[in-house]
């Protein structure tokens, strides 16, 4: 079914941006001194270190961490809780909720348009989670 691979690569996607976006938040708002050794220079494994554990952490676990930041509104903390549970709704029990509507043409339609909706809900989130990084990174740059 390529509707539900479609909107699983949505949601990956989505993620995969969020936790570019507690990459960039946390770099910006720290001590450069995190990534850095005692000669000044940057510290590979320090660096490395902090994607592995990013990398790690689920969406929920993510949000958790830029809501500890403060460096986001309350709207938008709010809206990837909501996509997390779009999210975790496709990932974990989408087939279980509709694997009684497979046997009907009817019910195959519903469950395709479901898809569909789920799709452009999150990969929308994630087009507009990519425009905000990059208009952050231009800012970022721009006080360089």
């Amino acid at each position: 079914m390529t509707a539900l691979g479609e909107a699983v690569f949505a949601a990956q996607g989505f993620e995969m941006n969020v936790g570019s976006l507690l990459l960039f938040l946390t770099v910006e708002a720290g001590d450069p001194a995190q990534f850095q050794n005692p000669d000044g220079d940057r510290d590979e494994a320090a660096v490395r270190a902090f994607l592995e554990q990013v990398d790690r952490l689920t969406l929920g676990q993510l949000k958790g961490k830029l809501e500890a930041l403060g460096a986001l509104d309350e709207e938008t903390i709010s809206q990837i809780s909501l996509l997390n549970e779009k999210r975790k709704r496709l990932i974990h029990y989408f087939v279980a909720d509709y694997v009684d509507c497979m046997d009907t043409v009817e019910g195959r339609q519903s469950v395709l348009e479901e898809l569909k909706g789920i799709n452009a809900t999150l990969t929308e989130a994630w087009h507009n989670l990519q425009a905000f990084l990059a208009e952050k990174a231009l800012e970022h740059r721009a006080r360089q």
